[in-house]
C-alpha cells in the first residue's frame, strides 16, 4: 500500500493511500473511504447504502449525504445514477479537500457544503430528497462511532426531508448503536407507516438501516437488482457477504 498524502493536525492524522486500483482515506487509522474506479462493486460496506435505490421505476434524482468522508459514496452514486444531484454536508475541511483532490467528487453534480450536519438540517428546511444517507462519524482509540446519536427529533428532521417514496439510509457503527436507536425508529415507523430494513456486511460490525414507505421486502429488492442487471451485487448477497432482513413492516 503506497502513501500518497499525509497530514497531521492538532485534532487528527490523515492518510491517503493507494492499494492496487483502490484509493483510501484514513483518519486516525480508521478507514473513512475506499474507491476503485475500475471495479465499483467490491463487496464493501458503502455499497449497501444504495441497496434500496436500484428501482428502475423510481430512480433517485436528488440525494442528501450527511458525512462526505473521502467521497466513495458520491462516486458510487455518480457511477450508477449519472444525472443525480447531490448535496454533501461535511464538517471536516480536510475531508472536503481530499474528496475533491483525490476522489474528484466535484466533477459531477455534487454540491459540497462545509457545515455540521444537524445544524445544517435545522437551518435549511426547504427542499426534499429521494435519498438521504446519514453517514456522520468520528473515531476514538481507533474505533468509529456515530457523531449524532439518534433521538426522535433528529429522525423527524430527516424523515421530513424525504419525498413521498424517498429512502433514509443510516449507518450505525455496531449492533449497540442500532439497538440504542431502534425504539425511536420503530415508534416513528409505526406512527407514519414506514418500513424498516437492516443490512450488514459480514466483515464489519456496522448496521445499515433503510426506512421508507416503499416496499423494502428482501424479494422485492432482489427483483430490482435483477432488473438492473447488478449480478455482482446479487452474488455478494447469495454468498452472504451482504445480509439483509426486514425488521418492521408498515400497516399499509
Amino acid at each position: 500500500m503506497a502513501l500518497v498524502w499525509h497530514k497531521v493536525t492538532a485534532e487528527a492524522e490523515y492518510k491517503v493511500c493507494l492499494a492496487g486500483n483502490s484509493i483510501r482515506l484514513y483518519r486516525n487509522a480508521v478507514l473513512h473511504s475506499q474507491w476503485n474506479p475500475k471495479d465499483p462493486f467490491k463487496g464493501q460496506l458503502w455499497e449497501l447504502f444504495l441497496l434500496s435505490s436500484f428501482d428502475p421505476q423510481r430512480v433517485p434524482k436528488k440525494v442528501l449525504l450527511l458525512g462526505l468522508g473521502g467521497g466513495a459514496v458520491v462516486k458510487l452514486l455518480q457511477r450508477f445514477f449519472p444525472t443525480i444531484e447531490i448535496d454533501a454536508i461535511e464538517l471536516d475541511r480536510n475531508h472536503i479537500s481530499v474528496a475533491k483532490r483525490f476522489f474528484s467528487v466535484d466533477k459531477g453534480h455534487c454540491n459540497v457544503i462545509h457545515a455540521e450536519a444537524d445544524e445544517w438540517l435545522r437551518q435549511n428546511r426547504s427542499g426534499r430528497y429521494d435519498l438521504i444517507i446519514d453517514d456522520v462519524f468520528h473515531e476514538k482509540n481507533g474505533e468509529p462511532f456515530r457523531a449524532i446519536s439518534y433521538q426522535q427529533a433528529h429522525l423527524r428532521r430527516l424523515l421530513g426531508r424525504l419525498t413521498k417514496e424517498g429512502v433514509l439510509v443510516v449507518n450505525f457503527a455496531d449492533a449497540k448503536e442500532w439497538k440504542d436507536a431502534r425504539a425511536a425508529f420503530r415508534e416513528l415507523a409505526m406512527a407514519a407507516d414506514f418500513n424498516i430494513g437492516l443490512a450488514v456486511q459480514g466483515q464489519y460490525q456496522n448496521r445499515i438501516a433503510h426506512i421508507s414507505r416503499r416496499d423494502l421486502e428482501a424479494n422485492q429488492l432482489r427483483q430490482q437488482l435483477q432488473a438492473c442487471r447488478l449480478t455482482k451485487f446479487l452474488k455478494y448477497w447469495r454468498d452472504e457477504t451482504f445480509q439483509y432482513r426486514l425488521v418492521h413492516r408498515s400497516k399499509s
